[in-house]
């Protein structure tokens, strides 16, 4: 699939810190294990983030955590403070949660992973958020990637984000596939850009309408009645789910494709229903007057 059909297709300075620099492992029994000394490193790191994140900062507090607290981060991670990102990189989403809980540890070679998942007011999510990948470097838990259950990983983002630039994502990593594969890569990375801000519009609908049960119950509804259709329309124009064999050699890329449009329509109508809500509540509220 050429470049140009796809896109027709979708036609903190920080105060005191609570985070302390990590302490250099020692072989002595008084030590924590490394597991749990990443997990401890973890915790620490979204405990501090979340109070500066809160705070009054000139800019987006990731950004700011990336240039003052440099030393925690790999250069890969580094690279993500000259990036016009459309997500906070260490939640993996725009609105903020009341804690962030360092949880599973696995180990990957030289690397731990740590499950980080989100404490939301009463509202503990069950599966991580986020999983912070971080290694030993000169004694020191520096973080080398983050991991998403609902986009793509920080490191393969930031390989078609590139500073300063001002095109869409989609675009950028377009302009820079050289192959197919890459190709296929760029439409999955805008399908999970775009149903990640789906849920997010979601969530925040359904905090907004809080108050009105009604309404709130009408706006789950409609998201849930249009998972159903969205299934169903990707099933009867790929029968064989998308996969290559069944369905042709461009059929994953057009399958994301698909799917993105259909997450970019409905964030659209979501965001006018939200406001119809909004405007009928303020509407009896006025009449009562």
């Amino acid at each position: 699939m050429r470049k140009g059909t796809v896109l027709l297709l979708l036609c903190v300075c920080f105060g005191t810190p609570v985070l302390a620099q990590a302490q250099p492992l020692s072989p002595t029994k008084d030590r924590p294990t490394a597991a749990a000394s990443a997990r401890q490193f973890v915790q620490d790191f979204y405990d501090w983030y979340v109070i500066e994140a809160y705070g009054d900062q000139p800019g987006p507090a990731w950004k700011l955590a990336l240039k003052e607290r440099s030393a925690l981060f790999s250069a890969n991670v580094s690279r993500a403070a000259g990036a016009d990102l459309d997500f906070d990189p260490f939640i993996s989403r725009r609105d903020l949660c009341d804690r962030f809980i360092a949880d599973r540890v696995v180990r990957r070679g030289s690397t731990y992973r740590v499950d980080v998942r989100a404490k939301c007011g009463v509202e503990d999510h069950a599966g991580p958020e986020v999983v912070a990948e971080l290694t030993l470097k000169n004694a020191q838990w520096v973080f080398v990637d983050f991991h998403y259950a609902r986009r793509a990983d920080l490191s393969q983002v930031l390989k078609v984000v590139r500073p300063g630039d001002t095109r869409s994502s989609l675009t950028r990593c377009l302009d820079s596939a050289v192959d197919p594969l890459q190709t296929r890569m760029c439409a999955g990375l805008e399908a999970s850009r775009l149903e990640a801000m789906l849920e997010d519009v979601y969530g925040q609908a359904m905090a907004a309408l809080g108050n009105n049960p009604e309404a709130a119950e009408k706006v789950s509804a409609f998201e849930a009645a249009w998972a159903v259709s969205r299934d169903a329309e990707v099933s009867a124009a790929y029968p064989g789910g998308g996969r290559h064999v069944e369905d042709g050699s461009i059929a994953p890329t057009e399958v994301s494709v698909l799917r993105a449009r259909l997450a970019a329509q409905q964030i659209t109508a979501l965001r006018e229903l939200l406001r119809q809500s909004r405007d009928q509540a303020e509407s009896r509220v006025t009449a009562s007057r």
